[in-house]
């Protein structure tokens, strides 16, 4: 065990020199292993973000979009919604809601969502998608005339 005590000081001074708090440590480590697909770790680590520092939005974001992934919308919903709580600009975390709301086929909400990512971004495109797909799943569009498009 001894062995592995000077890689782990050597990370430490490296992490320390690179000026990075704890709270970004964990969420650089919850990045890593949601690109790895460990949506649990993941999760974890974003909790820790958020517990040493509770205002941080893309965390709640980032843990709702793993909490998505493990099936897990109720607390997904809750993680988008606090991050909207504190940025109220945050349209990613307003789609990501809405992805969640449609998934459970709570189509009002995800279309409400969605709106609200498309008047805080200049990229529409994705949520005027998204809100399109759950207009169609909760019956609200007639059915495409392909000669119209």
């Amino acid at each position: 065990m001894l062995p592995l005590l000077p890689a782990a000081l050597a990370l430490i001074a490296a992490v320390v020199a690179c000026g990075l708090s704890k709270a970004e440590t964990h969420y650089n480590a919850a990045v890593r292993l949601a690109r790895q697909g460990n949506w649990s770790g993941a999760v974890a680590e974003y909790s820790e973000a958020v517990r040493v520092q509770p205002d941080f939005p893309s965390a709640y974001n980032n843990r709702g979009a793993a909490q998505a992934m493990l099936g897990n919308y109720a607390e997904a919903i809750s993680d988008y919604g606090e991050a909207v709580r504190q940025d109220a600009t945050y349209a990613e975390a307003y789609n990501n809601r809405g992805i969640a709301y449609s998934d459970l086929g709570e189509y009002d909400k995800a279309i409400a969502d969605f709106d609200s990512a498309i008047a805080r971004t200049s990229d529409k495109l994705a949520s005027l998608a998204q809100e399109a797909l759950a207009e169609h799943r909760a019956g609200l569009t007639e059915k495409l005339d392909p000669e119209q498009l």
